[in-house]
């Protein structure tokens, strides 16, 4: 399976898909929504190895990932000790 962090085909697809969508609701004048943003992040991370799937379709401080910030700074200890240096996520 393919990193989620990582530029592939399948990645560049579901942006794609997820632009497309964009431009559909766009073009009819929709107001985005908190559960379109869900949708839209489900279908950019649909095949790829995500390190936790709760975080998928999920923001910051809801039940079950009331801890991803702290996840987060320890990703990037991590990176800078491997040398990559610190992304942003």
């Amino acid at each position: 399976m393919l990193n989620w962090d990582e530029d592939s085909p399948l990645l560049r697809k579901n942006l794609a898909l997820v632009l497309k969508e964009i431009g559909q609701a766009a073009e009819k004048r929709e107001t985005p929504t908190v559960e379109a943003a869900r949708r839209w992040q489900t279908i950019v991370m649909q095949g790829l190895d995500v390190p936790d799937s709760r975080f998928i379709g999920a923001f910051r401080g809801e039940p079950g990932i009331e801890n991803i910030q702290e996840s987060r700074r320890e990703l990037r200890r991590g990176l800078s000790k491997s040398g990559r240096g610190a992304k942003a996520l």
